[in-house]
């Protein structure tokens, strides 16, 4: 009914239901998940968006391929270090290198001139044994001119 609703534009009756439903104790399945992730990014509604997201990690539904594609889908019309920053989070947790590449191809589009994206999909290519492709993006961050920022330590 949810995704129903949403093919027509209805997306305040599909938030409604799923509020609903909620009360109710109904758990969702991963597709009302997929349709509400793509409801709050069509309204760029990010709260609500959060909202489904503490909801899928909270269940531990992050392994749900489709799902975690869909949090990528939504998050990518928000182009936020934080939000991205979440999302590698969760897959630093689960040892999902591949989507955490995925996610940052993404977070590179949206913010081509963050040095941690790079840096952050070179280390999940060498976690998974691409060290060529690490390699390769340690270049392509050097000939788009991304300098790292240098850390500062106290002793």
């Amino acid at each position: 009914m949810i995704s129903t609703y949403m093919h027509l534009g209805h997306y305040d009756e599909a938030f409604s239901l799923f509020s609903e439903m909620a009360l109710e104790g109904i758990k969702p399945t991963a597709s009302t998940l997929i349709s509400m992730l793509s409801a709050c990014g069509r309204l760029a509604s990010v709260e609500r968006g959060k909202e489904i997201q503490k909801y899928i990690d909270q269940e531990m539904l992050f392994t749900n391929v489709t799902l975690a594609l869909a949090l990528v889908d939504m998050y990518a019309k928000f182009p936020d270090g934080g939000l991205w920053g979440a999302l590698l989070s969760a897959c630093k947790t689960h040892n999902n290198a591949e989507l955490g590449i995925r996610i940052v191809k993404r977070a590179i589009e949206c913010d081509p001139d963050n040095d941690g994206y790079y840096i952050t999909i070179s280390n999940l290519y060498d976690s998974i044994g691409m060290c060529e492709e690490a390699e390769r993006m340690r270049n392509f961050m050097k000939e788009r001119g991304v300098e790292t920022a240098v850390a500062i330590g106290f002793i």
